[in-house]
């Protein structure tokens, strides 16, 4: 009796672990698939500086070019242009150690070089923090006038009736040699009005002020508004 019993023990024993591993073997382990994070990209060296005109202010839209110096000769790398505020920035590999480079500013209407304090400036980079490569214009500059300007009134109907109407018109030349930028003037007027309900009607002046944005004007054009 106890030889059966421990013979159904033991059969009892191989069922189970065989259904376990038969249901062990059937289970399908899905492993967690992890993406690479994207490597950024660093720049640890800068070349910055400012481009001026002589009174100091910044001059925008000049181009810094970029060459890299070796064996006697030189190959572009870039360009760059400046800011509004004159300010540019040009970001660099590591692998630009103790390389020999130059910079060239170039105005947009004249050559690498033309009508700048120095034409090019040729250094060696050895270390991430460059002191700023400054460049000073000295060529020409725009130069806008306000050549003529018209004040007239004029009637025009609406919904309340016929009004009268004061219009304006300003004719901006541009003297100078290069283009100028985009801008904003300011012209003040005065402006006649009359009170015809008092006896006898008398009028006052007000003074008045408008705002034009001017496009960019090609040297020696004019524009209207």
């Amino acid at each position: 009796m106890k030889k059966l019993i421990f013979l159904s023990l033991i059969s009892s024993f191989l069922i189970i672990s065989l259904a376990y591993g038969m249901s062990s073997d059937s289970q399908i382990i899905k492993k967690k698939i992890v993406k690479p994070k994207p490597i950024k990209q660093f720049y640890p060296i800068r070349i910055s500086g400012h481009v001026t005109v002589p009174d100091g202010r910044g001059l925008g839209k000049v181009k810094i070019k970029l060459y890299e110096l070796r064996n006697g000769a030189q190959r572009w790398i870039e360009d760059v242009e400046t800011n509004k505020a004159g300010f540019y920035s040009i970001p660099l590999g590591s692998s630009w150690f103790n390389k020999r480079v130059k910079l060239v500013p170039k105005h947009p209407a004249f050559g690498e070089g033309e009508h700048f304090s120095h034409r090019e400036d040729i250094f060696q980079i050895t270390n991430d923090k460059m002191s700023n490569r400054n460049f000073r214009y000295t060529g020409p500059l725009p130069d806008l006038i306000v050549r003529t300007h018209e004040l007239w009134e004029e009637t025009i109907r609406s919904l309340e009736g016929r009004i009268k109407v004061v219009k304006l018109s300003v004719t901006i030349q541009n003297i100078g040699l290069v283009e100028s930028e985009e801008c904003d003037i300011k012209v003040s007027y005065m402006v006649k009005k009359f009170n015809l309900e008092a006896a006898p009607f008398y009028y006052s002046f007000e003074s008045k002020e408008k705002n034009f944005h001017v496009p960019s004007i090609p040297g020696g054009q004019t524009n209207r508004e």
